[in-house]
């Protein structure tokens, strides 16, 4: 079994915080690529952890789900570090 790093921890919890902040609004994958100007691919791969998204990318997302995207990075890291030390 290969051991996770802290860094795919911590994107592995922003992923699932992007899709669990997309979902209580209530918006399609559709519509959130519509608001951030993006292909739909691109959010299904951002949250399937299919490809690693910039900064710009991330921005552009967390403004589509109006969130502050350094709030959630530190969230993330926070339940990140809390994973491991479970």
């Amino acid at each position: 079994m290969s051991k996770v790093s802290h860094q795919e921890r911590i994107e592995r919890e922003l992923a699932r915080l992007l899709k669990q902040r997309r979902e209580s609004l209530g918006l399609s994958k559709v519509v959130t690529a519509q608001r951030a100007g993006l292909a739909v691919m691109t959010i299904f791969f951002v949250e399937e952890l299919k490809r690693c998204p910039s900064i710009n990318t991330l921005l552009r997302i967390a403004a589509a789900l109006e969130v502050d995207l350094w709030q959630m990075l530190r969230d993330a890291t926070s339940a990140a570090q809390h994973a491991k030390k479970s």
